[in-house]
């Protein structure tokens, strides 16, 4: 059995914090390890019935409450919740491992951990023990848990089932219970001077027990007393009267009404009648937990309140009711405390100006509010109830469940448990340039960004990676290579260091969290795997900042496949390419996808309406506009419609020159590309507050992006050296909807040039077969169409969109 370490002098304490060690590992890495020790506390498992027959055997718990919590252990503890929790409240995982890119701010964020926590828990639920010690875990604190007297056994039972699922011993010399006398004066004075935060759960003459003589080099956090209430609007009564008060009993009776969020206090309008509303809820509180074990002092302090509800029944006439364990009183008074066990006052209020008189002077007491009003009024109860001090609001029923994400007594619990550290290294586009050191841009003396030279994919594949390193710095050793596409015999190559990558994905991630993706979506990544390619690899690392479960199916599925895996596993949102996406809706019917996610090619309105038509999908949004050759350039907000996107401006500088898009990337450090043509027609709407959005107007005749392949224009003139047009349409026949390529030549060409092109374009060939690629493409002999004004003719007229 672990024993629980009791301190008897400063000695003990001493050897206590000597002992602990920073935990070193990855919050992944943590939260499997807590994942393990929760599935430990199954319903059945050995720890679970350990402390089943420890509660059983006790005759002072509440066996049913008690039972209750220990049911909540393996949810708390579990990878999902803990997961939600961290990103709910700080926003990412991987900020609590290193510095990383936070939306809205130049520089990058670290969330550090404080050092060493006192942990001072109440003796009220074992859950808020281990609760607690579970913030600082994950926050990576050495902790220290001080338990109540009336606190040790479970807790105790965890830190066993801790050591078990902790095989490597990276978060158990991190931690430890302790046990003290409260009110030790020497003990609590040298951790008021020795850790680095105490984080307090308890009463008020606890609370300033710590903040007697405390260090100021000590971080106090309290969580003291609070006090919660219920408010309740006659028309909401009305419309609400068969469940509404077994949900007020709920609030008030669970935890035998020990925890701050359970209601002490019940405001009802006016117009409410007294007898009625508390006849009935005496029947509710009655049947809700008839069993509860009150000692001695409980009955004591439960009858001087029932007398002096008495004494209130002599004064105002309304009926003091005491019913088993059950107690109701009236009180003209404002908000008050009660000698709980099922105790509750009831107090009227004539209008919201009064009722903000009669609950103001609580203000720093204010936690939860059970709010029964219609949604008329309910948001003017709340504005104003919120300006006096109440942090939280719920409807009644629901005070004792509390949202993941949800703050605690007004902040984050785990924002408070961290120290945020900044790097303010703006990424400043004169610095980037200055610290540039590749061959290609070397002793070029140049003083602003237009004096570079332009560049584009000709430029990069003639100084390919597998020809020379003029656009690569030495200095980085690690990282991925990706095609970025060219000519099928010569194709260009773009490096990223891990950290390039690391940022790449989070800015996408990002945009992603704000278009919907939320932890626990089920997404199905149906970008093209593998052929050196970098979408598939860069929405998985993306979708992992949102906490999304992933489905890494690959474009080249086979349709049986992809309808089972998203009925199987009931996959709402799916990440492609356009063309594939489909591919695979002409053949798939009656499926039920939300969200497509894509990018790569044009996505026309056919396409969607076919696509919603089969799977009933309700959203088609931007995956992100991006090049491999210089990364991420823009996203989609709900803002945004069509080809509209906003600019990453704090690591992008777009430069629109005749209408194509010119991108100097500063995330690209390891392989710069300094002024990139694109290739893309771009038209900048509006640029507000550093934000700069722009709309995509389709190519400028150098790529084409078709079936989920893509070649260059150079590539077809390398097969035939004749003039061509090409025309890209969206072909509707039936049911089915699919992309068709039209190529004209002004002169003849051989009957075979259909058989030249596809086995000169090796990434069409890869992806679709000649057969398919005959039934998508023809080759026509015929005058070029030429724009009327100019007399110029388009090579490239992209009709889809």
């Amino acid at each position: 059995m672990i024993e629980v370490e009791k301190l008897i002098d400063v000695k003990d304490c001493a050897r206590i914090l000597n002992h602990l060690q920073s935990p070193v590992v990855s919050i992944n890495q943590i939260i499997t390890i807590l994942d393990t020790c929760a599935k430990s506390w199954n319903e059945g498992s050995f720890f679970y019935n350990k402390a089943q027959e420890y509660l059983v055997g006790n005759p002072i718990l509440d066996n049913f409450m008690d039972q209750k919590a220990l049911s909540y252990i393996p949810e708390i503890f579990s990878r999902k919740n803990i997961e939600k929790r961290i990103i709910s409240e700080l926003g990412s995982l991987a900020i609590l491992d290193d510095f990383e890119v936070r939306e809205n701010y130049a520089g990058k964020t670290f969330f550090s951990s404080l050092g060493t926590v006192l942990h001072v828990t109440a003796g009220n639920v074992f859950l808020g023990a281990l609760d607690s010690l579970l913030m600082g875990i994950i926050t990576k604190n050495k902790n220290i848990v001080k338990l109540s007297q009336n606190n040790i056994t479970i807790p105790k039972l965890f830190m066993e089932s801790l050591i078990k699922a902790d095989k490597e011993k990276v978060l158990v010399n991190s931690l430890c219970f302790v046990s003290f006398k409260g009110g030790s004066e020497v003990i609590e004075n040298y951790f008021k001077s020795h850790v680095d935060a105490i984080l307090t759960w308890g009463g008020e003459e606890m609370v300033l027990a710590y903040q007697k003589n405390l260090s100021p080099r000590v971080k106090l956090i309290n969580h003291g007393p609070k006090i919660s209430f219920h408010v309740i609007d006659k028309t909401f009564l009305d419309m609400n009267y068969e469940k509404i008060f077994t949900a007020i009993a709920h609030d008030i009776g669970m935890w035998n009404q020990q925890a701050c969020a359970n209601s002490q206090n019940i405001f009802i309008s006016d117009d409410i009648d007294y007898d009625y509303f508390t006849t009935e809820l005496a029947k509710a509180m009655a049947a809700y937990n008839k069993d509860i074990l009150i000692d001695t002092d409980d009955w004591v302090e439960k009858h001087k309140e029932y007398f002096l509800g008495l004494f209130s029944e002599f004064e105002s006439g309304h009926i003091a009711k005491m019913s088993g364990t059950a107690l109701i009183t009236f009180e003209k008074n404002e908000l008050s405390t009660t000698s709980l066990n099922n105790s509750i006052k009831i107090k009227k209020f004539k209008s919201l100006s009064d009722l903000q008189n009669m609950i103001a002077p609580y203000k720093y007491y204010l936690q939860t509010c059970g709010l029964g009003a219609i949604a008329d009024i309910r948001a003017q109860y709340r504005l104003q109830l919120a300006k006096i001090g109440v942090t939280r609001f719920t409807k009644p029923g629901k005070m004792l469940e509390s949202l993941d994400g949800s703050a605690h007594d007004g902040s984050y619990a785990l924002m408070e448990l961290v120290k945020v550290i900044n790097d303010e290294n703006k990424e400043d586009l004169s610095e980037f340039l200055n610290d540039v050191n590749v061959e290609f841009y070397q002793d070029k003396n140049y003083k602003s960004l237009q004096e570079y030279p332009l560049i584009d994919g000709e430029v990069l594949q003639e100084n390919s990676l597998a020809k020379n390193s003029k656009f690569f710095d030495p200095s980085f050793k690690s990282g991925y290579i990706y095609s970025s596409g060219g000519t099928s015999g010569d194709p260009k190559y773009a490096f990223y260091s891990y950290d390039e990558f690391k940022t790449v994905c989070k800015l996408l991630g990002n945009s992603y969290k704000n278009n919907g993706i939320a932890p626990g979506d089920r997404v199905a990544n149906l970008f093209m795997a593998g052929n050196m390619w970098s979408s598939f690899n860069a929405v998985q690392s993306s979708l992992e900042y949102c906490g999304a479960i992933q489905f890494p199916i690959g474009g080249l599925v086979n349709i049986n496949d992809f309808k089972t895996y998203i009925t199987t596993f009931k996959i709402k949102c799916i990440f492609g390419l356009p063309s594939l996406l489909l591919e695979m809706a002409n053949h798939s019917k009656g499926l039920d996808i939300e969200k497509i996610f894509y990018a790569g090619e044009a996505f026309s309105d056919d396409a969607k309406k076919l696509i919603t038509k089969n799977w009933g999908c309700k959203q088609f949004i931007s995956a992100g506009y991006a090049s491999v050759d210089v990364g991420p350039i823009g996203y989609q907000d709900k803002t945004c419609s069509g080809t509209e996107h906003f600019l990453f401006d704090e690591l992008v500088e777009l430069e629109v020159i005749d209408n194509e898009a010119v991108i100097t990337s500063k995330i690209r450090k390891s392989m710069p590309v300094i002024r990139y043509r694109t290739g893309d027609r771009v038209e900048v709407i509006s640029k507000v507050s550093g934000k700069t959005k722009f709309r995509l107007l389709g190519r400028v005749d150098q790529r084409i992006n078709i079936w989920g392949a893509r070649f260059e224009l150079s590539e077809l003139q390398f097969i035939t050296n004749n003039p061509f047009q090409i025309i890209l349409r969206t072909q509707t026949d039936a049911n089915r909807v699919y992309d068709t390529m039209e190529i004209i030549f002004e002169n003849s060409e051989p009957q075979d040039l259909l058989s030249l092109i596809y086995n000169g374009l090796k990434d069409v060939r890869d992806t679709l077969s000649f057969t398919d690629f005959c039934s998508r493409t023809t080759v026509t002999s015929q005058e070029f169409s030429h724009n009327a004004r100019t007399g110029k003719f388009k090579i490239i007229n992209d009709l889809r969109c």
